[in-house]
């Protein structure tokens, strides 16, 4: 019985890349199902290890000239990245090993305006920015759609991960080019070993404060933290809440944060800023201390400090992106407001501060679910496409 092996491709691995859910993915598939698994890389920073809890990560400058020279076993490739070299991996991959199956992440919710169908994200590639355009515009990218059509034909299956990002594939396709019988909702989850440090953290820290916490780049492309200033302004009776913004902060926001405090001096008492917190033990302390996860996005793929936050007891309060409505249950057990709109968040707040709100009733369940639904593990070990890897006849 020969050991199946599954590769992970991204364009960039760093310490910061060892935290994002997708490279879990490959550590949980040989936890499960007992197969090699690996990420490959065309750039590997110092500070990364060449084996990584089990999982061999590997540079590879020039990496399609390596699968063909060395012709790299393979029964399941995962592909995370955009561009001409895309396609071509997926074609090499085959070539090499024609039963393996290849399979394509996107990213798509980050870089989409959920509500406006509209590309941010200014850094991406010009391929991507022209994914999405409508029908008759295509037509004056023949470059774009050539490589779009190529890619369909070299990826077996398209996994994205939230159900907002799939329906809007299914609706529009894929660069117009109809992927929906590839395509599957894969949700990413959370790693399965933080929870003895969080159950550890559950039961010592009792003392919550009146909270309202963001995590992460504050004044972030897809943030929308410019909304979260318009709420502060109208909310009318504070108590003893704030909001505290944990994460280094753009330039932009300070200033405009500056200038509403200029205006409102009283509001200096309920906005501040937090050191960002230097590793995961210490963010956590910030999650269990806090009543309230708040999160003003547009956009979100997956929104990994949305589940830690909600692992850790907090309520959740946000727009309906990334993981929210599954955290939430569609908001039965949280607040999911419409995204853009300052009015519903500030009175969403308000109802909080107010006391309207039985925040440790609904954090409790909604921790109960995310800690269900959202293991790793259990995602891993349902997903039917992956059982194949269990066990091979060779």
């Amino acid at each position: 019985m020969k050991q199946r092996k599954v590769i992970l491709f991204v364009r960039a691995c760093d310490k910061m890349s060892l935290n994002k859910v997708l490279l879990l993915l490959p550590l949980y598939l040989k936890k499960i199902y007992g197969c090699e698994a690996a990420i490959y890389t065309v750039s590997k920073a110092s500070d990364v290890p060449n084996n990584w809890r089990g999982v061999e990560i590997v540079e590879c400058p020039d990496i399609v000239h390596r699968i063909s020279l060395d012709r790299i076993s393979c029964d399941l490739f995962i592909c995370f990245g955009y561009g001409s070299l895309t396609p071509d991996l997926g074609v090499e991959f085959k070539k090499v090993n024609p039963n393996c199956i290849t399979c394509f992440v996107t990213d798509h919710a980050a870089d989409m305006s959920q509500t406006t169908g509209m590309v941010f994200r200014k850094r991406i590639s010009v391929f991507f920015r022209r994914l999405f355009l409508l029908p008759l515009e295509i037509e004056r990218f023949p470059k774009e759609k050539a490589l779009g059509k190529k890619m369909c034909k070299a990826f077996d299956v398209f996994f994205t991960e939230t159900e907002s990002a799939y329906n809007d594939i299914v609706k529009h396709g894929w660069l117009h080019v109809d992927v929906s019988s590839k395509l599957l909702l894969l949700p990413m989850g959370y790693d399965d070993e933080v929870l003895p440090q969080i159950d550890a953290l559950v039961k010592t820290t009792t003392e919550r404060e009146n909270i309202f916490l963001f995590t992460g780049i504050v004044g972030g492309d897809n943030k929308d933290h410019r909304l979260l200033l318009k709420a502060i302004s109208k909310v009318k009776s504070w108590k003893d809440w704030k909001v505290v913004m944990d994460g280094p902060v753009r330039p932009w926001f300070k200033k405009a944060a500056s200038s509403l405090l200029h205006k409102r001096p009283e509001l200096a008492q309920r906005l501040f800023y937090s050191t960002n917190s230097p590793d995961r033990a210490t963010l956590f302390q910030v999650y269990r201390k806090s009543r309230v996860f708040i999160l003003t996005s547009d956009r979100e793929s997956f929104c990994y400090s949305l589940v830690e936050a909600s692992l850790l007891g907090d309520y959740i309060l946000s727009t309906p992106v990334g993981i929210a409505p599954i955290c939430t249950q569609n908001g039965k057990f949280g607040s999911l407001y419409q995204i853009g709109s300052a009015s519903q968040l500030a009175r969403e707040m308000q109802a909080i501060i107010d006391g309207k709100i039985d925040l440790t009733r609904l954090a409790v369940k909604g921790q109960t679910c995310t800690r269900t639904i959202l293991s790793y593990s259990r995602i891993v070990s349902d997903f039917k496409l992956f059982h194949f890897l269990q066990n091979r006849n060779d």
